[in-house]
């Protein structure tokens, strides 16, 4: 079991972490987003565009931009940063032992078990990418579409901006957490890019369609893959 601390200030020595597996998300991440994009790209050239669903959703995320976005909440965002890694620690089965947060700066002092080792990238690189606000917003739409979808559309709009902006606006010259990934910030950043792409395509899937969207997502990952199947046969 390895004993880590991370810190939002710098260090002389940094531990840079790598994963297989963290890597091959990356693809894996686009594969799933571009598939994900076609679908509501044939969603949106077989269906009229519901107005009045696009128009909540675009307040609400204006809403998320100008609440969450913009504000100058340096005590609550290190909060935010703190819990996203905490969070991951607890998700990924490992120990969470403190967490502490100070009004621009903050760190998580956990434990690593050496079967989850290859979790350590994705623990780091919490902040960036994991939907705290939006994650939520989509499970409660995918519950509750049928009694609430116009509220939930708006719901949908302001997490998946307030996420969005509040991740990008931690990419910072000060903060150290994209250099602790080998491959350097290249690697961290086309991961970020890859899952942010991947689940906005998700969240405008459900928008456009709710959870039929998910079934016509099936559909179409079904005829992609016969359809390379039979390119591949056909080529022997």
């Amino acid at each position: 079991m390895f004993s880590l601390m991370k810190h939002t200030a710098t260090t002389p020595k940094q531990h840079r972490y790598f994963s297989v597996s963290f890597l091959l998300a990356i693809p894996g991440n686009f594969l799933i987003g571009s598939a994900c994009f076609i679908t509501w790209l044939l969603l949106l050239d077989r269906y009229l565009l519901d107005k009045r669903v696009w128009a909540m959703f675009c307040t609400g995320a204006v809403a998320g931009l100008g609440l969450l976005g913009t504000s100058e909440m340096p005590r609550f965002r290190t909060l935010i940063h703190e819990l996203k890694h905490a969070l991951t620690v607890i998700f990924t089965g490992n120990l969470l032992k403190a967490i502490e947060v100070k009004k621009y700066s903050g760190r998580v002092n956990y434990e690593l078990h050496a079967e989850t080792m290859h979790f350590a990238p994705v623990i780091v690189l919490a902040p960036y990418f994991l939907p705290l606000l939006s994650g939520p917003a989509l499970l409660a739409c995918l519950l509750l579409e049928d009694l609430y979808r116009e509220p939930l559309v708006f719901l949908l709009g302001f997490a998946v901006a307030a996420d969005l902006s509040m991740a990008y606006s931690e990419l910072h010259p000060r903060q150290t957490d994209l250099k602790q990934i080998k491959g350097g910030v290249f690697a961290a950043l086309s991961y970020l890019a890859s899952f942010h792409f991947m689940w906005l395509s998700v969240c405008l899937l459900w928008v456009t369609a709710g959870r039929k969207g998910f079934i016509y997502l099936a559909y179409v990952v079904l005829r992609l893959c016969s359809g390379a199947l039979a390119l591949c046969v056909s080529s022997f």
